[in-house]
């Protein structure tokens, strides 16, 4: 009974702490009027993912055997053979102008 609640408090602190960096890198390097937009985008994304999170798994207790939901491993692995055979497409030059401080 001790066992998972450990597991889950430290994979929560962790990534906590992992999230917590990623945000500070990106709030220092966003022009001061436009802080709030990562704010609200903070907010709804994490809004998203937990929403999501809760329907799928509540729709994926309708599933009858559990090795289906094994199959759900191979998602990204073919989301990682597809990034490394397609490369990635973002345009690193209009990225990097909008997180550039401003002057």
């Amino acid at each position: 009974m001790l066992r998972p609640i450990l597991t889950g408090v430290t994979a929560y602190i962790s990534t906590g702490l992992d999230y917590l960096v990623i945000l500070m890198i990106i709030f220092s390097r966003v022009k001061p009027q436009d802080r709030w937009l990562v704010l609200i985008g903070d907010f709804i994304g994490t809004l998203i993912l937990v929403g999501s999170s809760l329907a799928l798994a509540f729709f994926l207790g309708f599933v009858p055997t559990p090795w289906v939901l094994g199959l759900l491993g191979l998602i990204p692995i073919y989301l990682g053979i597809k990034l490394g055979l397609q490369g990635d497409d973002d345009d690193v030059a209009a990225v990097e102008r909008r997180v550039s401080p401003g002057d």
